[in-house]
């Protein structure tokens, strides 16, 4: 089962970072567990929220040519602030590092709860929910499946490559692009 934790890419700068938004309803359904009688977004998806955005800033700024994007290390994990329904929580990632050939990029990051309407000054003093340092690489569909044969891989990657497009589409619904910006452009 894969749970898809942004609802919305926020801005997008090549070479700098990516904000995205998830806003959490009493009706995600991992809710119901986590905890009865005191539903909170677990610690894990927080930072698979923060994985997922560093996995779209990948995408972008490698123009989609290698989807399939892996967490290769998590450090320095810290939560705060509950994430409660009604909450949106805002992943806020800043790229430290990219290596290109290596398709790997590294970003110091927070998940920061406020409304989407805050101003920038509110939005940085919004409760931290969580924090911690990621890497992504990126990789293609033989890198991860190599007993997958190269005809099938080829068309597994076109595939997952088409339902991102639509997903991206679906997530940039009201991106402005942001002046600076390269790639992309937000």
């Amino acid at each position: 089962m894969k749970y898809s934790l942004i609802d919305r890419i926020l801005d997008y700068q090549e070479g700098k970072g990516i904000r995205a938004a998830k806003s959490l309803s009493l009706a995600e359904e991992y809710l119901a567990d986590h905890f009865p009688g005191f539903p909170v977004l677990p610690g894990v998806l927080m930072i698979e929220a923060m994985t997922q955005t560093a996995a779209w800033y990948l995408r972008l700024s490698q123009g989609m040519r290698h989807p399939v994007v892996t967490l290769k290390q998590a450090s320095h994990v810290r939560f705060g602030h509950f994430v409660i329904p009604g909450d949106v929580l805002v992943m806020e990632l800043s790229l430290t590092k990219e290596d290109r050939e290596l398709g790997e990029a590294s970003f110091r990051g927070k998940g920061r709860i406020h409304s989407l309407a805050t101003s920038a000054d509110a939005a940085a003093a919004a409760p931290v929910a969580c924090q911690a340092r990621l890497t992504v690489a990126s990789a293609t569909v033989s890198e991860v499946g190599p007993e997958i044969p190269p005809g099938s891989a080829r068309l597994t990657e076109d595939r997952i490559r088409e339902e991102l497009e639509r997903e991206l589409a679906s997530l940039r619904r009201d991106l402005v692009a942001q002046p600076g910006a390269g790639g992309e452009g937000g």
